[in-house]
């Protein structure tokens, strides 16, 4: 299985290539904050053995939380904002150029709430997107780059869904309720989202424009295919469906964390059943060819994030290094023979990898 994947890959690869180079990023640069790129100290143990970029949130710059991006010269930690001690998700635009993160701040003499600010790829640039004296959070890049939905909890009854423009101007409130954090995802047309069961509604398809509602089944944490052709959503397992509601499949009865390959052919997920090992696995949109790339023996060593490289050969993921949870580190496995390796090696925090689109 995993030979036909290799093979399905490199006959994808050049067609992927062109196609990223066709994104466009339509985003204002007003409020720039100039920063530079950072001096912080070389982990000379780390190394990312592969091309590309892997971003990801570490406890290296002391005191919190902070953006780090982990390349074949190792890692190199990001500009702070003034006052900065704790980043959260932060997410790559799809053409790699722009990061949207969650930073804790205060607004006036409110405890620590949070908002939404954009920075440049290179570090040099960095602006406020979204500030409400209610947490701003889990920032999702529209297809096109052009918008960004994320949650919100300035209002009641809870954190609602929320879309801007990615310069900052027609910030609207999409869809009111009381969401989690994996509250769903844009659809591959940029027209509308899908956002998880609340107690009140299923699973919903809200058209942008037309103000439309699509109303699936009870499920969590969707998001479509990349081609647009299925939703997938967890429920005791993972399942998929058709955004029209016409055809229902499970490929898993246990996992969750699921992540769409680029292609949208398979779903990679993290494996919880008690009866069998805790691992990383892939499975196809079919429901066939599922293996097990890493597996772990300990419970508290289940795969806590993970994402793909562009170009399939390998997927990024964190684990914990003592059931404490005050150690963990990236390892990347290959796809092609399911070797993993640790690639961070700082004695504290390191999570939430997010392969750089395009690197």
């Amino acid at each position: 299985m995993v030979q036909r994947l290799a093979l399905r890959r490199h006959q994808r690869r050049s067609a992927q290539r062109r196609m990223r180079l066709m994104l466009v990023l339509g985003v204002g640069l007003a409020g720039q904050l100039a920063c530079g790129r950072s001096t912080a100290p070389e982990w000379s143990d780390d190394y990312l053995p592969v091309p590309g970029e892997v971003l990801f949130l570490s406890g290296r710059g002391g005191g919190g939380s902070h953006l780090c991006i982990l390349d074949s010269n190792g890692a190199t930690q990001l500009p702070d904002l003034p006052g900065e001690t704790v980043v959260h998700d932060a997410r790559w635009s799809h053409d790699g150029e722009i990061i949207a993160y969650t930073v804790e701040c205060r607004h006036g003499t409110s405890p620590y709430d949070r908002d939404i600010y954009l920075l440049e790829h290179n570090g040099t640039a960095s602006w406020p997107l979204v500030a409400s004296a209610g947490a701003d959070r889990e920032p999702r890049w529209s297809p096109d780059d052009e918008k960004i939905a994320f949650l919100s909890e300035r209002d009641t009854p809870g954190p609602g869904v929320y879309a801007v423009n990615a310069d900052g101007s027609e910030e609207r409130l999409v869809v009111p309720g009381n969401f989690p954090d994996d509250w769903g995802s844009w659809s591959p047309d940029g027209e509308s989202i899908v956002v998880g069961a609340t107690l009140d509604e299923p699973m919903r398809i809200i058209g942008l424009a037309a103000a439309d509602t699509t109303r699936l089944v009870v499920g969590s944490g969707p998001a479509f295919s990349p081609g647009g052709e299925w939703i997938a959503y967890h429920d005791q397992g993972i399942h998929l469906i058709k955004p029209d509601g016409s055809e229902q499949r499970t490929l898993t009865d246990y996992g969750d964390g699921f992540r769409w390959s680029p292609d949208g052919q398979y779903l990679s997920f993290r494996d919880r059943n008690p009866y069998t090992p805790y691992s990383l696995e892939i499975i196809g949109v079919d429901g066939k060819d599922q293996a097990a790339l890493v597996e772990y023996q300990e419970s508290w060593k289940y795969i806590r994030h993970h994402s793909w490289s562009p170009d399939q050969d390998y997927i990024a993921y964190c684990i914990a290094l003592n059931l404490g949870n005050t150690e963990s580190a990236i390892f990347i496995v290959s796809l092609d023979d399911t070797t993993a390796q640790r690639v961070t090696h700082y004695t504290g925090i390191d999570r939430r990898p997010e392969w750089r689109p395009g690197g």
